[in-house]
């Protein structure tokens, strides 16, 4: 049997179920929130409420005071000397630092002493009286309790209880006050300026106005105190350096003067005068070495040319410079053989005199080299002597300067004692403090905005982790399907009402509702209207039965013949809405022939329709909904019925709707409002294409009007068709 084309998409079922969409829809956001805006209104009324009252009736009001301080950028000299503590520096980190000053710890606890904080209970928490309420305090309670029920459990210590910080000590306390106090005070400089403000927020007027006049005043007190501390203290050092000096000055000139005592040499003058008798005799010594040397060239050049034989004896000392043994030379030359004896003698004279002129140079230099050693010895000795008085001499200078200097910074010191003045001045005094907090406006709208944050996630919450469906664009979304009708719940207690509330309120929302579904269904093919349909679910209890009577009533109005069949044959459920037996023949019946069809059929009058029950048995339901007997049934009902509804069992508990879908014209999923999750129809739909059975479109059933509107639904169908039931004439 063909289906409607109609109800075929160009996809699966199963893709379009799974098909998400990666971006973030806003207008859904938006629609969640515009839904539950009663809801967020409320939220928002709420939070700002309490924001309200934490404003104008809890919360403590401060106020803020002011006080300028400015640097000096030019240093008054009241003397002309340099004044021995410098000034602040004007870059941003001294200015910082500064800062920092006036936040000290030091600071701050003076001025808790000079305006007695410690008796003002905003800064010592121990005269605050107990708060009404207190976790601690029931914790403490809850402690004492276990300790008198449970043995062995101790009781809190006394440092424990609330009465603690009264027992505390008198340096811890005023650490905490020092602390209490600190927080209100925030110190800051003006940009491009050399200007330094003091704030202080309290919980009163005046209170901040002196504090932050006192705060000043301290810390221009305390730069003069710290100056004249320093001036003291240079003093002071001074003094000690100087009598050290002049006793260390002393003792250098003693030792300088014995070191004077015992040198031999009174000036470089006379070191200078040695070392010229030290290069004179190192002259001397050389003129002897050369005329050493020459000699002993002499005696050689004798020795060697006595060697020789007379006449060439003669020969060489023709060259002699003794004119005596030239002329006696020459004369041995030309023959006088008297004249050899003679310049043998004068040879032998000549070498005598050499040899003894030796030894008397080889004296002279001998004394030489003594007379030097001597002279240097005495010039190192003068020499290391005169360092080491040209060393006391520089030290006692150096001492000296130091002294001097050392002197002239203490009467510096001396005169700028008592004429110190602060680095900075006041610049404009604090004012009564003005009002700063708390900001009523932004608190009151602060608690709007955390209530309009608190609504929305709440709402966000509950639209994102709901498992169920509650409008049709929502199951429309999830199945992409549509949504074909949407019932609102029976009002009847009882099955067996049904029937009776149908035939009696042909013009009520239900009826309406049922009607509008009608239309629906005939109207998704113009060209053929379905003749077959299967209404089925996806679990027990979704209004499945329910509206096939429903739509059995509303087509019997069009003057067609319809007929009820339950395609159920584990529990007979039609049966409880008519007044009939469960042991009354049914479909199991008629598809044995062991009866005719208008035996087995029978017609209720209020209905209109024609009912054909299920019938209990042990046979396979899969079975018998495939067989050809069952089939040929269908085809046989096509011939006198115009439409033939058949209820079905759940998809996801049997497989019998999957069997019988393959033979109808037309299917309706039911799906109950706000009770079958989204993971239940998936799956059934999935099911049932699975086996090709398309799902001609969905009913929204058991729909709570109210419900809908806590929801956020109100502009739904089914919600306004309730807030306008007169129009129905309910």
């Amino acid at each position: 049997m063909k289906h409607l084309d109609a109800q075929q998409p160009s996809r699966t079922m199963y893709s379009m179920l799974n098909s998400e969409d990666e971006a973030i829809d806003i207008s859904k956001l938006v629609g969640v929130l515009w839904r539950g805006k009663l809801l967020l209104l409320m939220a928002i009324a709420v939070c700002g409420g309490i924001g309200f009252y934490s404003a104008f009736f809890v919360a403590v009001p401060k106020y803020r005071a002011t006080a300028s301080l400015v640097l000096n950028t030019q240093g008054e000299q009241v003397v002309d000397i340099e004044s021995v503590v410098s000034g602040v520096s004007k870059d941003t980190t001294s200015i910082n630092t500064q800062l920092e000053v006036i936040r000290s710890r030091s600071l701050i606890g003076k001025l808790v002493n000079e305006l007695d904080l410690m008796n003002d209970p905003e800064f010592n928490s121990a005269l605050r009286p107990p708060p009404r309420f207190s976790l601690r305090r029931i914790t403490l309670k809850f402690r004492d309790f276990l300790a008198t029920v449970i043995p062995g459990h101790e009781a809190p210590e006394a440092s424990a209880t609330p009465g603690a910080v009264s027992a505390q000590s008198p340096s811890n306390r005023f650490d905490s006050v020092v602390s209490s106090v600190r927080s209100v005070i925030n110190p800051n400089s003006l940009r491009y300026t050399y200007v330094m403000n003091i704030s202080v927020t309290t919980t009163d007027r005046r209170k901040s106005q002196q504090m932050a006049n006192t705060l000043a005043e301290l810390y221009i007190r305390d730069q003069i105190e710290v100056k004249y501390q320093a001036t003291e203290n240079a003093t002071t050092w001074l003094s000690q350096r100087l009598v050290e000096l002049e006793q260390e000055l002393d003792a250098k000139e003693s030792e300088l003067k014995a070191l004077r005592s015992v040198s031999t040499v009174s000036s470089p003058e006379g070191l200078f005068a040695l070392n010229v008798q030290v290069q004179d005799l190192r002259s001397k010594l050389i003129t002897a070495r050369n005329r050493s040397q020459e000699t002993e060239a002499l005696i050689s050049d004798i020795a060697r040319i006595r060697l020789l034989p007379e006449i060439e004896q003669a020969r060489e000392w023709l060259s002699s410079d003794d004119p005596v043994i030239q002329r006696l030379a020459r004369q041995v030359v030309n023959g006088d053989n008297g004249a050899q004896g003679l310049l043998e003698e004068r040879v032998a004279e000549r070498l005598s005199d050499a040899r003894q002129q030796l030894l008397r140079l080889e004296t002279q230099e001998q004394t030489l080299q003594n007379g030097i050693a001597d002279l240097e010895e005495t010039l190192d000795t003068q020499t290391v002597s005169l360092q080491e008085v040209q060393q006391a001499e520089r030290d006692i200078q150096a001492s000296r300067t130091l002294y001097e200097t050392f002197l002239t910074r203490l009467k510096e010191t001396s005169v700028q004692r008592g004429m110190q003045q602060a680095d900075s001045r006041i610049l404009s005094a604090a004012t009564p403090g003005v009002y700063t907090e708390p900001l009523k406006g932004r608190i009151v709208l602060l608690g709007g905005l955390i209530g309009f944050c608190l609504g929305a996630a709440f709402l966000f919450v509950r639209q994102f982790t709901t498992r169920h469906v509650r409008s049709s664009s929502e199951l429309e979304e999830v199945t992409n399907l549509p949504v074909l009708g949407q019932i609102p719940v029976m009002p009847q207690l009882q099955r067996n009402s049904l029937i009776p509330y149908l035939y009696e309120n042909p013009t009520s929302m239900t009826a309406e509702a049922v009607r509008n579904l009608r239309t629906s269904l005939l109207m998704c093919d113009l060209d053929r209207q379905p003749q077959i349909i299967m209404v089925t679910s996806s679990i027990p209890g979704e209004g499945k039965t329910t509206n096939s009577i429903s739509l059995a009533q509303n087509l019997v109005g069009l003057g067609k013949r319809v007929l009820l069949m339950e395609c159920d044959i584990r529990r007979q459920t039609l049966s409880q809405y008519f007044d009939v037996s469960r042991s009354t023949a049914g479909l199991l019946t008629a598809l044995s022939g062991s009866k005719p069809l208008n035996e087995v059929i029978f017609h209720d009058s209020r209905l209109g329709a024609d009912v054909l029950l299920g019938e209990r048995s042990k046979v396979n339901a899969a079975d018998t909904f495939s067989s050809e007997a069952f089939s040929s049934f269908l085809q046989e009902l096509r011939k006198h019925y115009d439409f033939v509804i058949l209820d079905t069992p759940p998809v996801l508990v049997a497989a019998d709707a999957r069997i019988v879908g393959q033979q109808v014209d037309a299917t309706l999923y039911a799906v109950a409002w706000d009770s079958t999750s989204r993971k239940q129809v998936r799956e059934g739909l999935q099911m049932l294409d699975t086996v090709n059975v398309p799902v001609t479109g969905l009913i929204l059933t058991k729909i709570d009007p109210k419900g809908m509107e806590r929801y956020g639904y109100a502009d739904s169908y089914g919600s306004y068709a309730y807030r306008n039931s007169s129009y129905y004439g309910t």
